[in-house]
């Protein structure tokens, strides 16, 4: 199966192979991707609750905002799909046949606050999965089946899911119950359930889980309360096979989840009352903004997640900095752009350790003064190309180098004990961006950027998130605010000290733009 799978690699060819098969041309893919009108959907809030299988860790509750429709998908051929908390695109054929790809955000992890029990455990993190699908409405069962890659860089492994739903449409809206089965290959279980060697303990022995399956039963109800309001809900169970049951760090063999949402939908988006090549848009736009930056470093030794140092915590640097973040889009036709990026943190402090410190050969005395020094530095450049650009909307991909740079010191003057980690691994990333109109003057903006590289000696991964509001003031000039996630793991054996180093920073941030 593995090797089967493998053959997805080339996944952005083999989609846009998929998608629009009966398509004659490139410009008539465009123009049928181009002349989608977000009216069509509503925005909705959204209040999701799940169950967390890890032992005594805690569950899941969160709010987010969405776009639906008050029509479910199962009765239209839209080539947008928007639907259980995925995003993608699909072309529906006459004979019921549906095929495409859809990404979504897998959330499962040990929880903010750790139980004792999971003390020393490696980060379950949240990822990115994409997947290609095909699926099948000719009957009143329609099936579904979907192969998820995990994209993000945590581990690598694939989820095939199987699901049999049976929609019915009602005058008051739609009633959706499904049953399904998920595969999960061993390099996914691994990630999320097996123990290792470094991370066993007491109570805690080393488990290899293998692969698995879940099986779930699902159900989702949209009512129709007025022409202008959808209230939704869903309630999933899942069970979980043996293998993660049977794992040390898991406490139950099933999962409850639910959420409900309340959407709106009255023509909120700008109208698009023109084609998106007759808009006037500024050629040049540069940023510059306050980044109240929450920051987050992390050295850990010898590939050991107990073995880890957390250099806020261990030697007092701060954790919260204001900072001054950098960008500029140079617009080179309606449909491409270049982007530029430009980060630098700087900090240094002092401390006295309450017990001593290894790091590589040199330790650090406790009760002994310490001095830190923290280089951090991003530049990053790209070309984007938009899908879609009109009076409503923008989506585009991009394609380009990001080149972070770390520099941190440690030294004691009192025992003269010295230690300098140097990384930098310029990462080519992928990204995608998108802005929406809230009426003539207001926008929306999000931008993703991800990659991993893995070559020789040196090992690097970047994910990069940021959701920002914006308003025009006149012709040439902006503001907004907005919030901004960023991690990156720099790995390297021709470091000073065998380690990983991992920087995470994220927090909320207002900026002032100029247009020419």
């Amino acid at each position: 199966m593995k090797k089967s799978l493998k053959r997805y690699s080339g996944l952005p060819g083999i989609l846009a192979f998929l998608l629009l098969p009966g398509v004659a041309s490139a410009g008539k893919i465009m123009d049928y991707i181009r002349n989608y009108d977000l009216n069509d959907y509503s925005l909705g809030v959204s209040l999701t609750t799940s169950q967390n299988p890890y032992t005594n860790a805690e569950d899941s509750t969160f709010a987010y905002p969405y776009l639906t429709s008050f029509t479910h998908p199962a009765f239209t051929d839209d080539w947008l799909l928007l639907t259980d908390g995925k995003l993608g695109f699909r072309k529906v054929t006459d004979d019921g046949w549906m095929f495409g790809a859809v990404g979504r955000i897998q959330t499962l992890g040990l929880g903010s606050e750790k139980p004792d029990e999971l003390l020393g455990l490696n980060e379950k993190q949240w990822t990115i999965e994409i997947a290609p699908f095909i699926g099948y409405r000719g009957w009143p069962v329609h099936l579904n089946y979907e192969a998820f890659k995990e994209v993000s860089g945590r581990h690598g492994g694939w989820t095939q899911e199987l699901t049999f739903s049976y929609p019915l449409e009602r005058s008051w809206g739609f009633f959706v119950p499904s049953i399904g089965i998920a595969y999960l290959d061993d390099t996914n279980m691994d990630y999320y359930f097996a123990v290792t060697e470094e991370e066993s303990r007491p109570g805690r022995p080393v488990y290899d889980p293998g692969s698995s399956t879940i099986a779930t039963a699902k159900l989702r109800v949209g009512y129709q309360v007025s022409n202008k309001w959808l209230l939704s809900a869903d309630v999933a169970y899942e069970y979980l096979g043996d293998e993660i049951f049977d794992s040390p760090i898991v406490d139950r063999d099933h999962l409850w989840s639910g959420s409900i949402g309340l959407a709106y939908n009255a023509n909120i988006f700008q109208r698009r009352e023109y084609k998106g090549d007759l808009i006037e848009l500024p050629r040049f736009e540069f940023r510059a903004g306050i980044f109240a930056d929450s920051i987050d470093t992390t050295i850990t030794r010898n590939g050991d997640p107990g073995n880890g140092v957390d250099i806020e915590n261990v030697f007092t640097a701060s954790d919260r900095e204001s900072v001054l973040q950098l960008d500029a889009i140079a617009r080179i036709g309606h449909y491409h752009r270049l982007e530029f990026n430009y980060f630098d943190l700087s900090r240094n402090s002092t401390a006295t350790p309450e017990s001593d410190i290894s790091l590589g050969s040199e330790t650090f005395l406790a009760d002994s003064e310490v001095k830190l020094k923290t280089d951090f530095r991003t530049a990053s450049i790209a070309y984007a190309y938009s899908l879609m650009n009109d009076a409503q909307k923008e989506l585009g991909i991009s394609f380009g180098v990001h080149a972070p740079r770390l520099k941190l010191e440690v030294s004691s003057p009192e025992t003269g004990a010295n230690v300098v980690v140097r990384a930098s691994t310029p990462l080519p990333v992928v990204g995608l961006h998108g802005k929406v109109s809230l009426g003539s003057k207001s926008y929306l903006n999000a931008r993703v950027q991800l990659f991993r590289l893995k070559f020789d000696h040196v090992e690097g991964s970047l994910t990069y998130f940021r959701l920002e509001w914006q308003r025009m003031l006149g012709q040439r000039s902006s503001i907004g605010i907005g919030y901004n996630f960023y991690d990156t793991k720099l790995d390297s054996d021709h470091i000073d000290i065998d380690s990983t180093l991992e920087v995470r920073h994220q927090g909320p941030f207002a900026f002032l733009g100029m247009h020419f």
